[in-house]
């Protein structure tokens, strides 16, 4: 028997049908085997009874999609929960454990497998305490500054009753006090990424670090940074960027002494953590390129020149615009070098899946699509198993280096978030919402919802002047395109909320 996706796409229909909102699928050869082993579709909002077997433990496997189990002592007291999505965590239920689970996303598949023949549990089985309804999905807020030409995005998340606050990039300098300002109303992050060193990401947050140096507060609790350990350097300004990852350094170890504050700089694919409020796994960058931009911060510790910042030299054909989209999919990114230190910077860049209750958020930074699709496929996503997701932070605000059809034919989304105001270097590239709109694996009959934090007149004007079209107009789309390829453009949006 082959268990493909259009077995799972039967089972899950079926689950959604039923009054219980499950569908198991029994894979024993006949009732006479001496094991269990069965798929199980569950849907958000199924109620499993805390329950026990008490002749055997339980191996399960999440196959797709989202769900949470729990272990509870005899009383019915919740003792511990386990999020667990395809390519996470393997539980073994150890025999008399009293569990139950909840799924968080539709579409959920688990295998269970368990020793001994089946036979249907006995009353003193099931314990007498009714499991808490499931939880409707949590509130979760989507933060995203209009930081110029850069990033920034304070997300609002919760795991059951634990919430948190995730801080991601500070824009360019000259964006610190904003972020500052927001991070008073939401309070102290409870984790911040900076993913990597380049001034659009790096020169903000280096200003709302540098505001809490005399202050006993602390900027978050704890930071996810590859920073260039325990450099000792002066206070930079106006420099390259490499030299205020060595600058960002120094701030991190002086707050890491305090003790107050952990930092983290060891962040490369593969590495995942658990947080009371969420679950969060990197997926780019590689070991290589972490490498190679610590070494670069490293080189340039002891002397930072100042440089200033130009306009990118690669100006998008003017007839561009009235290139369909479908041709401009057909582009295929060029890899990242190893000698390039933009390249570099980019490629080091931390990328990383966030999920919590009611919310699974794709953050790429800068970072280069071929390390990500590479990381997925080796988890097992593919395009008949694709990372299914609720929003997608596009990677390196919309640039045609960044995004690719072969990544996003293994990834299931329809919300791309875009965070730019079209300065510098004339982000978004047309290309890159193409590969959004037309790779291969895109639902065609599904709207596509882009969000950008700037109105898209701005975005046009500011093209304009970045050397990429001779007078403003919307650079990457044309009227007619939303109704045709079935997306619609939200503008000026700052904050996502849940439903």
């Amino acid at each position: 028997m082959i268990i493909d996706q259009k077995t799972l796409d039967v089972l899950t229909s079926q689950a959604k049908a039923s009054a219980r909102l499950r569908q198991n699928l029994d894979l024993r050869n006949s009732i006479k085997d001496g094991s269990q082993r069965m798929l199980n579709a569950i849907e958000p909002g199924t109620v499993m009874p805390i329950h026990r077997h008490r002749s055997s433990s339980e191996t399960v496997v999440c196959i797709r999609g989202h769900f949470v189990e729990e272990f509870y002592d005899k009383d019915g007291h919740l003792t511990e929960t386990i999020d667990m999505v395809p390519g996470g965590n393997v539980v073994n239920i150890p025999k008399g454990q009293w569990h139950s689970l909840k799924s968080l996303e539709s579409g959920t598949v688990l295998l269970e497998c368990k020793n001994g023949k089946f036979k249907e549990l006995e009353a003193k089985d099931i314990l007498q305490v009714a499991p808490a309804p499931a939880r409707p999905l949590s509130p979760f807020k989507i933060h995203f500054l209009p930081v110029k030409y850069g990033d920034s995005f304070l997300i609002e998340c919760c795991k059951g009753d634990n919430k948190g606050i995730v801080l991601v990039d500070g824009g360019p300098k000259g964006c610190g006090e904003m972020l500052l300002e927001k991070v008073k109303e939401t309070g102290t992050p409870d984790l911040l990424v900076l993913t990597h060193y380049d001034d659009d990401h790096i020169g903000g947050l280096t200003q709302y670090i540098q505001s809490f140096q005399y202050t006993p507060d602390v900027p978050a609790k704890a930071v996810w940074a590859n920073c260039a350990g325990y450099l000792k350097v002066p206070v930079l300004t106006g420099t390259r960027s490499a030299g205020q990852g060595a600058a960002l350094s120094w701030f991190l170890n002086d707050f890491a002494d305090t003790g107050k504050m952990t930092w983290r700089d060891d962040l490369i694919e593969g590495v995942s953590q658990e947080f009371p409020f969420a679950s969060i796994e990197v997926v780019s960058p590689t070991a290589e390129f972490r490498k190679l931009a610590v070494g670069k911060q490293e080189t340039a510790a002891p002397s930072v020149k100042p440089i200033v910042l130009g306009k990118r030299s690669l100006a998008r054909p003017v007839d561009e615009i009235n290139t369909p989209l479908e041709e401009l999919a057909k582009q295929v990114p060029k890899a990242p070098g190893k000698s390039s230190d933009s390249e570099v910077a980019n490629a080091a860049s931390i990328a990383f899946i966030l999920r919590s209750d009611g919310l699974s958020l794709l953050m790429l930074g800068d970072c280069y699509p071929q390390n990500v699709e590479a990381y997925l496929r080796s988890k097992g996503y593919s395009e008949e198993n694709p990372l299914k997701l609720d929003y997608v932070k596009v990677a390196h605000h919309g640039s045609l280096h960044n995004t690719s059809n072969s990544l996003l034919d293994v990834i299931q989304c329809n919300h791309f978030i875009i965070s730019t105001n079209g300065e510098k270097f004339g982000h978004p590239d047309r290309a890159c919402i193409a590969h959004i709109l037309c790779h291969s694996k895109r639902n065609r009959n599904e709207k596509v919802h882009l969000y950008f934090n700037t109105d898209l007149d701005t975005i046009a004007a500011n093209t304009a002047v970045a050397g990429k079209l001779p007078i403003p107009q919307k650079p990457f789309l044309n009227p007619d395109e939303p109704e045709k390829y079935n997306f619609v453009v939200h503008e000026n949006v700052t904050e996502i909320a849940s439903q």
